[in-house]
């Protein structure tokens, strides 16, 4: 996420944007899984 302000402040980055912003939208979907199997399965909720 780093790389992508800098790439849109001074038109440079080291890693190409598309490649940031796959991993960024991967950790997105694997944190949204785990929180929506947490909420599923009720862990740690009381009742």
């Amino acid at each position: 996420m780093i790389d992508g302000f800098r790439r849109g402040f001074f038109g440079h980055s080291d890693v190409s944007p598309w490649l940031s912003l796959a991993v960024v939208g991967t950790a997105l979907l694997v944190v949204s899984g785990i929180a929506v199997n947490l909420l599923r399965i009720g862990y740690k909720i009381r009742g």
